[in-house]
């Protein structure tokens, strides 16, 4: 997989949430974008957050070609993760 298909965090920036976690200002919005594909949240996005356990919400950024379209807030209910938020940006 490449970085136009996936993304991963650095193991220095996973410590750098982890620690967050127990801080006065935690992290609670990770975001990533769908190249060409639109803002959903896909089934390896899915298997990723549930692994992660994360307390954070996720924004997915719909970009296409040289723009952003969309980015659209998932926030977790259970083992799904439903729309809370979509954010359309005009022309």
């Amino acid at each position: 997989r490449t970085a136009a298909t996936a993304y991963t965090f650095g193991a220095r920036d996973l410590r750098r949430m982890a620690d967050s976690f127990d801080s006065p200002r935690p992290t609670t919005i990770v975001y990533h974008s769908h190249p060409r594909v639109g803002a959903y949240f896909s089934e390896e996005d899915t298997r990723a957050a549930l692994a992660a356990g994360w307390p954070v919400d996720y924004l997915v950024v719909d970009v296409q070609e040289d723009r952003v379209v969309e980015a659209v807030l998932f926030h977790r209910i259970g083992d799904d993760f439903e729309k809370k938020a979509v954010f359309t940006v005009g022309e």
